[in-house]
């Protein structure tokens, strides 16, 4: 795999999982409230 393809992954990843991190993180807050 070039250099590219790995940044481009990364960068998928991250667009991906930063949803992911908000939907968990206002879960939690939440819950903790309730």
């Amino acid at each position: 795999m070039s250099f590219l393809e790995v940044a481009r992954a990364v960068v998928t990843d991250v667009h991906f999982l930063i949803p992911v991190a908000v939907l968990i993180i206002g879960v939690g807050l939440l819950i903790k409230l309730h």
